[in-house]
């Protein structure tokens, strides 16, 4: 079992999903079946519909996943795992574009993390220093201010788009904290994407707001903030080029170290 599970992990990694498929077939004939594989399964064949764009299907077997998570972790209740399955419930309800329903997935992932947020109220967001940090939480509120911000749009709601703003504004606070905590070049890699995607997104929205709101002065605020992220994270990526030059390392060591990084 744990063989055909392993092949089929490989296989949806490189996005073969007919072998991937294949691999999962043959784990549900053997006799024995683990809590894990339960707890895999549904989540390979989730990830294969929602790359087929099959949202459906894909939030079908992710449900089954977290009756199986809730069930698997009853007595820890606040497993990261767990929060990453609902998490992921409320990422195929944004690709459908459902996305009240996203947001109050991702409203019960937030309160499960922190004490201080409401599930019912989703205009509340976790204070700085009220949660575990971990580069998870922030894939979290991204979406959350990126449902925020199309629903918002959608129905011409200005305190979604208000709340949007300020979900994207915590989570490039929290980059800045978790950078602080990983000073290595992986994780600065990674925390670099998410930086820039949360900065990219944001400045989105605020220059529609720009064209669409009087409120200049707020905006003008909001806009010099994601600006200094912005300048921020690229005088950071000056730094650490202009570091391993005065090493003496060539160009072709630097892109190759930058390849492995993404990988």
């Amino acid at each position: 079992i744990n063989y055909f599970n392993s092949l089929a992990q490989i296989a949806k990694k490189n996005q073969n999903y007919e072998a991937c498929m294949d691999y999962l077939d043959k784990t549900a004939k053997l006799k024995e079946i683990t809590p894990r594989l339960l707890n895999t399964r549904p989540k390979i064949l989730a990830d294969y519909h929602l790359a087929q764009n099959d949202y459906e299907k894909a939030l079908e077997y992710q449900n089954q996943r977290v009756v199986g998570l809730n069930s698997t972790f009853k007595t820890r209740p606040k497993h990261p795992v767990r929060i990453l399955g609902i998490q992921k419930q409320g990422e195929i309800l944004q690709a459908k574009g459902d996305y009240e329903e996203a947001i109050q997935k991702y409203q019960l992932a937030l309160s499960i993390l922190s004490e201080t947020v409401s599930e019912e109220n989703i205009f509340q967001n976790p204070g700085l220093h009220d949660v575990l940090l971990t580069f998870d939480l922030i894939p979290l509120l991204r979406n959350n201010a990126s449902s925020l911000k199309q629903l918002g749009i959608q129905e011409n709601k200005a305190d979604y788009l208000s709340l949007s703003i300020e979900t994207y504004s915590l989570a490039l606070k929290m980059v800045s904290e978790i950078r602080a905590k990983y000073p290595s070049n992986y994780s600065r890699s990674i925390i670099s994407d998410m930086n820039k995607e949360s900065i990219e997104d944001g400045l989105d929205l605020l220059y529609y707001l720009q064209n669409q709101s009087k409120e200049a002065g707020n905006i003008s605020a909001a806009l010099q903030f994601f600006e200094q992220n912005k300048a921020s994270g690229l005088f950071q990526s000056l730094k650490d080029l202009e570091a391993r030059k005065a090493l003496g390392l060539p160009d072709t060591v630097l892109a190759k170290e930058n390849q492995i990084s993404k990988e």
